[in-house]
């Protein structure tokens, strides 16, 4: 960490204006405190507000450096400095919204003690929304050149209003005009790309409408009546970073029930808002701790949100459940092992759902069917008994990333832990987002088991059967050729049949095999699927271990 040295006099520091490295100390800062003033907690577009950084009960500081968050997709900063600066004074803008400010007195002077004005920001505010200015850290230093690291955390909160635009409504966060009319330019403002009839009645390309949209737009505006242009087409907005697929079907939705007369008066918002670097920083941090896994950011976070708006700026319909998926492709940072990766939502609570992940030409691909956060999320979890040596390992990995096995405990897995009927076929339909229940007849299954809606899924799917009409045993011990058979009928809903399975295997043990498991262990074998316990040894009446579970989910999956 670079400290600002002390300087010995006036009359040296033009010459010696020189940051040297300084060894870190700790001097008393207990009673330090820090607080934010805000020139306007409720600004518009346009203005300008200050910032004024404020330490309390301050003694003996010599120097001193802060560290700021901000929101620049909301506010733009430009300057710093500190009133009655009687030093050296630094401020820049770095990446990720951050700000750091330094600040150094000359000679043998320190900063007044008690409460003292450190810093002075300014800002010019150019979106709607809710901003936030964070202090972060202080790190002051003391007249022996001691330094010490504070985290302080320090929020003001800043509700942003749109300008008046008489006319089409507020913009920026959600307002807008009625129905865009040929006239109406196609304008970039203040991080909205309103969509014309034009762009609209481009002819489609591969049944899509393709609305390119500029990489610092946060908000798309659709005129009310961009079902009835679109047709049959869907409706892609296209970004560097993000592309969206959204079908007609999802417009009407969101329109139906409207009167004509509103709709006349209405725009249609699509928002997807990349979360600032705090917030994101924040959602991760909360992902890691519920999912006691290493987590990696592969992408922005965005909120995204499909809503139906008047032009007053107050809004109508917000869609909060789709009756057909939006398509997302996201662009992936080079540096995440795709393998591990995927689209995932977060949750407020910082609960993380694996939605998909087609991985394709430095993209990810998923269909969701709601909206919120998304983000690109590359998932590591260790396991304490599956070192990296262990025959599983890489496919255990990658499926309790995508959340389709789960380890016993937070630190366990135990592959070699049997694994019963019915855990094997929540696996299955876990894994094929299997969904379409039927009703169950077995008498050991009841509605209050919390395995009975994935049998009563895979039952009705044809991947399962019971042991008899009424049977299903949920709890016995899943047998090699058990596995293996419903790991076929799944392959074939996945991939289709694509063996006949007559083709001998080179088992020792077939005439072992149950007669109605022969055709489905030859099938796997034949395609590679499932291997021998030994050398031409297959073991059929032998008991499933979790790894070998594992295995065979992935194979259904990947090959």
């Amino acid at each position: 960490m670079m400290y600002i040295r002390k300087l010995l006099s006036c009359s040296t520091v033009l010459s010696l204006l020189v940051f040297l490295l300084l060894p870190q100390f700790t001097f008393a800062t207990n009673n330090f405190s820090y607080n934010l003033e805000v020139s306007k907690v409720n600004p518009t577009v346009g203005d300008q507000i200050t910032v004024v950084v404020n330490g309390n009960n301050l003694t003996d500081v010599h120097a001193y450096e802060l560290d700021l968050a901000y929101d620049p997709s909301l506010l733009q900063y430009v300057s710093g400095s500190k009133v009655n600066d009687s030093g050296f004074t630094n401020s820049e803008a770095k990446a990720n919204g951050h700000i750091k400010f330094l600040h150094t007195e000359l000679g043998d002077t320190n900063i007044e003690d008690g409460t003292v004005s450190l810093a002075t920001l300014t800002f010019d505010v150019i979106k709607k929304g809710s901003a936030s200015i964070q202090l972060i850290s202080v790190e002051p230093t003391n007249s022996q050149d001691e330094a010490t690291l504070q985290t302080v955390n320090v929020n003001k909160s800043i509700e942003i209003a749109d300008k008046s635009n008489p006319g089409t409504g507020s913009g920026g966060g959600g307002g807008g005009g009625g129905i865009i009319s040929p006239s109406n330019p196609n304008t970039d403002k203040e991080g909205k790309h309103v969509v014309t009839l034009e762009e609209l009645s481009k002819p489609a390309e591969n049944g899509k409408v393709i609305v390119p949209v500029s990489a610092d737009m946060k908000q798309v505006a659709l005129p009310s009546n961009t079902a009835e242009l679109l047709g049959l087409n869907q409706l892609e907005i296209k970004m560097d970073q993000l592309t969206l697929d959204v079908p007609v079907a999802l417009i009407k939705q969101l329109t139906s029930g409207v009167s004509a007369d509103t709709l006349k008066d209405s725009m249609i918002s699509l928002k997807f808002e990349p979360l600032s670097a705090s917030a994101a920083t924040d959602a991760l941090a909360k992902g890691q701790a519920e999912s006691q896994a290493a987590i990696k950011l592969g992408s922005d976070v965005y909120e995204f949100e499909l809503s139906l708006i008047k032009s007053d700026g107050s809004t109508i319909a917000v869609l909060s459940k789709f009756d057909q998926p939006i398509t997302i492709r996201l662009k992936v940072d080079a540096s995440i092992n795709p393998k591990l990766a995927g689209i995932y939502y977060i949750a407020d609570d910082g609960k993380l759902e694996f939605i998909g992940g087609q991985y394709s030409n430095g993209e990810m691909t998923a269909q969701i069917s709601h909206f919120s956060k998304y983000a690109v999320l590359e998932v590591t979890k260790a396991f304490a008994d599956v070192p990296n040596g262990h025959w599983a390992a890489d496919v255990i990995k990658e499926l309790v990333a995508k959340q389709i096995v789960n380890g016993t405990s937070a630190t366990t897995f135990e592959p070699g832990r049997s694994v019963t009927r019915a855990e094997f076929t929540s696996l299955l339909v876990r894994a094929l987002k299997l969904t379409g229940t039927g009703q169950l007849s077995f008498t050991d299954v009841h509605a209050t088991d919390w395995y009975e809606e994935t049998i009563a899924i895979a039952v009705k799917a044809g991947v399962v059967n019971g042991k008899s009409e009424t049977i299903f045993d949920p709890n016995a011990q899943i047998t090699r050729e058990e596995m293996v058979t419903m790991m076929m009928r799944a392959y074939a809903i996945v991939h289709g049949s694509q063996s006949t399975g007559n083709v001998g295997t080179s088992f020792t043990d077939e005439a072992e095999v149950s007669t109605w498991a022969v055709q489905f262990v030859n099938q796997a074998a034949e395609l590679h699927l499932v291997q021998g316990r030994s050398a031409g040894v297959f073991d059929p009446k032998g008991i499933t271990t979790r790894a070998e579970a594992a295995q065979v989910i992935y194979n259904v999956l990947m090959k």
